[in-house]
């Protein structure tokens, strides 16, 4: 099977289904959201964007791969405030009440 027919059967689907999610890679995540952070600090700042944040968690696609559903990163984001307070919620640990 060629790469444009593999392209085109995954946005259409096999056989009249919902077109599958679009998957980003890693480099892909970090352009979109990455704030020009280092790709070391990134990967920090996502896995505690996950573990505290509700961030999506990723899609294994094989033993040392994995991608993010364009969709639900998307949806995240949205689901966001806007501005600089959001950014330093994900990076410090919310202290307990006194």
């Amino acid at each position: 099977m060629s790469t444009s027919t593999m392209h085109s059967h995954r946005e259409a689907g096999a056989e009249g289904a919902p077109p599958l999610p679009r998957l980003l890679s890693r480099v892909e995540l970090h352009a979109l959201i990455g704030r020009g952070q280092r790709a070391g600090s990134f990967t920090n700042w996502l896995y505690r964007a996950t573990r505290l944040h509700g961030f999506p968690r990723p899609v294994l696609m094989g033993a040392r791969a994995v991608a993010w559903r364009e969709d639900e990163v998307r949806a995240w984001l949205e689901s966001r405030p806007r501005g600089g307070g959001e950014r330093n919620a994900v990076r410090r640990r919310p202290t307990e009440a006194a």
